[in-house]
C-alpha cells in the first residue's frame, strides 16, 4: 500500500545510499551502523551489499536487533547496557576501531561515540 511503498523513497534510499554512494563502504571493512530504525536497517542492507565483513548495529531498544541481525549485522550492541563508553566498546571489539561509521540516529550523543 501507499502508506508502506514510501517509505522505500526516503529511509532505505537515505540509508542504503549512505552506505553504497557516500561512505562507499569496501569489501572485507568493519562498520558501525548507529541507530537501527528505517534508515539504519537500511544502512546495515547497504554494507553487507557492499561487502562488509563486520557490521555492528547500535541501538538503545535492543528488541531492534534480531531484525538487525536478519538483515546482516553482525553484532548489536545497546550503549545503555554497557559498563564503560561505546566507543571504547568498539575498539575492543574490532582490535582498532571500525573503517566506517554511519550515524542513522542523530543525536548528539550518537556523534561522541563515533568521533
Amino acid at each position: 500500500n501507499l502508506e508502506r511503498v514510501c517509505l522505500l523513497g526516503c529511509g532505505f534510499s537515505t540509508g542504503y545510499g549512505a552506505a553504497i554512494n557516500n561512505a562507499k563502504v569496501t569489501p572485507g571493512s568493519t562498520c558501525a551502523v548507529f541507530g537501527l530504525g528505517g534508515v539504519g536497517l537500511s544502512a546495515v542492507m547497504g554494507c553487507k551489499a557492499a561487502g562488509a565483513s563486520r557490521i555492528i548495529g547500535i541501538d538503545i531498544n535492543s528488541e531492534k536487533f534480531a531484525k538487525a541481525k536478519a538483515l546482516g549485522a553482525t553484532d548489536c550492541l545497546n550503549p545503555r547496557d554497557l559498563h564503560k563508553p561505546i566507543q571504547e566498546v568498539i575498539i575492543e571489539l574490532t582490535k582498532g576501531g571500525v573503517d566506517f561509521a554511519l550515524d542513522c540516529a542523530g543525536g548528539s550523543e550518537t556523534m561522541d561515540g563515533k568521533v
